[in-house]
């Protein structure tokens, strides 16, 4: 099963109700590209899609339209009138043959309801495969399949599907992902302004101004970007996601089943196989590769990059139906015009010994698996030949963090190749979900040799690590690599991969690609490049001003408490939303007998699945006596949705917005306390929260500090 979801989105329509041309379209689109089914996800369809799916020989998983609703036994006489309707719609189409009763809504559903819907939908629709929740695998609980939603990275792929795959429940029925497998593209403005005028429909996406203002702002630093080039290398960075994770998930679970992201555009993100204008964003021969036969690549680490002047080695594999007397053909050839094959493989094993390279290379590995001279599938992949990494130049200071030693040292003209590991002093590092947004590389000295793909299609691969998320001063620095992101957000934000700059006399070079690894080909070999850059290339362009050093001292010499690392907090759901009246913001409140709760992860998997609504987290702290005479703030880097924090009793700030909806899922925030505590006393710590929904509570660190987050040089560490 290879499906495409469809949320049913067809502007500029407000409802899922095209022509009969555009459905069938779309039902031919996907069949073009491989794939077999297409995921009806939260509508329910027309009959006339479902006929054009019979004729057209498309399946269709059936998701219906309840989520987060209440499946509890008070609704029950609603429901099965409800749900009889929806199994009454579909029961005669063949193409219908998965059906989810619900999405994403877990144990707040009763399974006594569950049984008894499941058991209605078998009775009306003999022979109907039906699962309770489409979600996540430890959801799954009345289920003739199991289901799951993974959207991860490559690095972390293989790993995520080994949990999936060897989920204890599994046995011998199916795992199918119900959603996953996206990965953004960018969006020109140009297209887009010709369409509307200056009409703003709905349909149009959340970052279509703020996409051209991020260009402008780069242009603005002198550092322009190649919009055309950008779009180009996003459908590439989002093909390569998608074809590897499909590959693999093929590999990994030959019986099981996916489904990929999403059909077309929609506001909230460009992740879509057609684009807001209605255009296909790839050919139907860049997907040749995607069939019932499928072929994969092995290498070892997943590497995409191979020392030259060293073996090339990989495998090939065959997911699907392969019949007996097959043929196989693997080259290895340079990937440029009348290249002469550097190898020659009859069986699905291939291994070459790489020429001398003086400059990065890019290969291609062709593979064909063929039953009685016609081709039953082929594939192909790009690998890269690196030169021999150059020595560190000794001249170069190689650090992963900052002090007040190695400030100087800079200003005093040091120059300084810096790889975060997130300690303190380190820029801050955080994992990143690769499907949001892609890279962006600049014209810079640093890259000199460097071609622009190979940095592109290895950021998932051998490259692949956190990032400095969310940075404010990417056109303060000498931008290098950078990644883009305006998924589900009304701005672009900037994650920064390699910049550099200048301090005092000194050069800074700061990179969090991967450099480590005996098979990391690129990255030793980008190490010695940047060593080689800041040694003998141009000085940055770009400068750090005498305040923003300023302020990287005063965090270089930060005093901080994490709150809640060992130490639990206490918690009490406030159903009602009468916690504030009841004085649970106060430090005399008494929370002996409240749950206690870490503060590392969601609630929901701390005893508190079903809880959506207002909640308190309470703590009581002593204060350092290193904090006399110094301001203090409290700092919260992520809490899903809204919260408000007080301090003995007094409210400090908050982060979020119920009225729009605003999350501070991804907000970072300091409040200042500096008048609400006292070095060496205790301090009581109280935080309301509310969860609209999905997962709930304060998921990531809370820390007092004397160095607030002010964008303004404390952001470029720890």
């Amino acid at each position: 099963m290879r499906g495409v979801l469809n949320w049913g989105y067809y502007p500029p329509k407000l409802e899922p109700n095209p022509t009969d041309e555009m459905w069938r379209a779309d039902l031919r689109r996907i069949k073009a590209r491989g794939f077999n089914l297409m995921k009806c996800c939260l509508w329910l369809p027309p009959q006339r899609l479902l006929d054009i799916a019979d004729e057209e020989g498309v399946l269709i998983w059936m998701e219906y339209p309840t989520w987060h609703p209440q499946l509890t036994p008070q609704h029950l006489p609603n429901l099965i009138r409800e749900f009889e309707e929806f199994f009454a719609h579909v029961r005669n189409h063949p193409c219908v043959v998965l059906h989810s009763l619900t999405c994403e809504t877990g144990p707040s559903a009763d399974i006594g309801v569950l049984k008894e819907l499941t058991a209605r939908c078998k009775a009306m629709i003999p022979g109907a495969v039906v699962e309770d929740d489409s979600s996540w695998i430890e959801w799954n609980r009345v289920t003739d399949f199991y289901d799951d939603h993974p959207y991860g990275n490559n690095h972390t792929w293989v790993k995520t599907l080994h949990r999936l795959r060897d989920y204890k429940a599994l046995g011998v029925k199916p795992l199918l992902l119900g959603e996953a497998i996206a990965a953004d593209t960018w969006t020109s403005a140009t297209p887009l302004a010709r369409l509307v005028g200056t009409q703003r429909p709905y349909w149009l996406p959340y970052h279509f101004q703020a996409n051209a203002q991020w260009l402008q702002r780069f242009r603005d630093a002198g550092t322009p970007i190649d919009e055309a080039q950008l779009v180009t290398d996003s459908k590439r960075y989002a093909m390569f996601m998608r074809k590897y994770q499909i590959e693999t998930f093929r590999c990994e679970v030959p019986d099981g089943g996916y489904v990929v992201s999403v059909i077309r555009d929609f506001p909230l993100a460009a992740m879509g196989l057609v684009d807001y204008v209605g255009r296909d964003k790839w050919p139907a021969e860049a997907w040749s590769w995607h069939g019932d036969t499928m072929l994969t690549l092995t290498t070892l680490n997943d590497r995409r990059t191979f020392a030259a002047g060293e073996p090339l080695t990989a495998n090939i594999a065959a997911a699907g139906q392969v019949p007996p007397g097959t043929t196989w053909h693997v080259t290895i050839t340079p990937d440029t015009p009348d290249a002469e094959s550097l190898g020659v493989s009859t069986t699905p094993a291939i291994s070459v010994m790489l020429p001398q390279y003086s400059v990065a290379t890019r290969l291609r590995i062709f593979a064909t698996l063929s039953h009685k001279g016609k081709w039953i599938a082929a594939n192909e992949w790009p690998v890269w030949a690196i030169p021999r990494a150059r020595p560190l130049t000794s001249g170069v200071v190689v650090a992963r963090r900052l002090d007040e030693a190695l400030l100087a040292q800079l200003e005093a003209g040091a120059k300084v190749l810096l790889l975060p590991d997130n300690g303190p002093g380190s820029p801050p590092l955080q994992s990143h979900w690769f499907l949001r947004g892609g890279p962006v590389v600049f014209p810079h000295a640093a890259l000199a040799g460097v071609p622009r793909e190979l940095l592109v299609e290895t950021q998932h691969f051998d490259l692949a690590g956190d990032v400095i998320p969310k940075v404010s001063y990417a056109t303060d620095v000498d931008p290098i690599l950078m990644l883009w992101d305006n998924h589900d957000i009304r701005e672009v934000r900037t994650h920064a991969g390699v910049y550099a700059t200048r301090i005092g006399q000194g050069r800074l070079l700061v990179s969090t690609l991967r450099h480590d690894g005996d098979t990391n080909s690129v990255g030793n070999w980008l190490l010695g490049e940047f060593s080689h850059y800041l040694s003998e290339g141009p000085p940055p362009r770009t400068m750090l001003a005498a305040d923003v050093i300023a302020a990287i001292r005063r965090k270089l010499t930060e005093h901080k408490l994490e709150l809640g690392g060992a130490q639990a907090w206490k918690f009490q759901p406030d159903p009602q939303n009468e916690g504030l009246a009841k004085g649970w913001h106060k430090p005399e409140t008494k929370d002996a007998d409240w749950a206690d709760i870490k503060i590392d992860r969601h609630w929901e998997g701390q005893g508190h699945a079903t809880l959506d609504g207002w909640a308190w987290y309470r703590l009581t702290i002593t204060v350092p006596r290193a904090f006399s005479g110094k301001e203090a703030y409290i700092k919260f880097t992520g809490v899903d949705d809204f919260y408000e924090v007080y301090v003995g009793g007094t409210k400090a700030g908050s982060g979020g917005d119920i009225p729009t909806k605003k999350t501070a899922f991804d907000e970072v925030k300091a409040h200042n306390v500096t008048n609400l505590i006292k070095a060496g006393e205790t301090a009581t710590i109280a935080v309301r929260v509310y969860d609209w929904y999905g997962a709930g509570g304060i998921f990531r660190p809370v820390t007092l500090t004397t160095a607030p987050d002010d964008n303004h040089g404390s952001a470029f560490i720890r």
